[in-house]
């Protein structure tokens, strides 16, 4: 007996969050070792992309030899040094710079003769 498909309509999901501690591209966890290292520190290094996303630095080097891009978002790839901020909203100003407090030569003046 044959069984002909006329039509197929496959759905498949799969999700990343910023909670989980793992490599996005060995899924082993992000304090520990990458595939291939000898021991943990030992280039398990993690790193941002400009995208945001993080992996074991081992990792996306031997992903960037094929490709270019980030493998979760497919952007291109760019390092940063860190992850961004989240941006500021109504109910989040974001983080507090010294700069936002800037200290007013009177009060400044008065904590000098006080002191």
């Amino acid at each position: 007996m044959k069984v002909e498909i006329k039509s197929w309509h496959a759905v498949g999901s799969w999700t990343w969050t910023t909670e989980d501690d793992v490599c996005g591209i060995c899924h082993m966890a992000l304090d520990g070792c990458a595939p291939g290292a000898a021991g943990p520190g030992d280039d398990s290094a993690v790193v941002w992309g400009r995208c945001t996303h993080y992996f074991h630095i081992m990792c996306i080097n031997t992903w960037l030899h094929n490709k270019n891009t980030c493998p979760i978002c497919r952007r291109k790839w760019e390092f940063a040094s860190a992850p961004k901020p989240a941006p500021a909203t109504p109910g989040n100003r974001g983080p507090r710079q010294p700069a936002e407090f800037p200290v007013e030569p009177a009060a400044a003046s008065e904590e000098t003769i006080g002191a």
